[in-house]
């Protein structure tokens, strides 16, 4: 189980709408053969954990000032497994732009092309 959850959050990142698109994100997590309700459920859980651990309260020192120590990234933990909770959503407004272009249908995506200069993506192994 905490080896099938460490593939879906590593494939959460590469997808926009992960939710609503949640059988493509298990798709590319090899995990097409899982239940899909399970799998939205574990989806859901995991964003909002993510989105929990970014909530960062201000810490302040003794004399009561805010302390400007900068913070590390907050872990995000789920049965056992730890990930970096901002890189869910690190390309996801990137990810969306692209996604309101893409045509819906599979057979015109596959004839789609950009026709703008890109860069390469870099998707860390976090």
């Amino acid at each position: 189980m905490e080896f099938q959850i460490r593939k879906l959050i590593k494939s959460f990142p590469k997808f926009s709408n992960q939710i609503e698109r949640i059988n493509i994100v298990a798709e590319g997590a090899k995990l097409k053969d899982k239940n899909i309700d399970d799998l939205k459920k574990l989806g859901k859980l995991l964003i909002e954990r993510a989105k929990a651990a970014t909530i960062i309260p201000l810490r302040r020192d003794q004399s009561g000032e805010v302390d400007k120590k900068p913070y590390r990234e907050p872990v995000l933990k789920v049965a056992g497994f730890q990930s970096r909770a901002k890189s869910l959503f690190r390309y996801q407004k990137e990810l969306e732009l692209l996604a309101k272009f893409l045509p819906k249908n599979k057979e015109e995506r596959k004839m789609w092309i950009i026709d703008v200069k890109t860069k390469n993506p870099y998707w860390s192994r976090s």
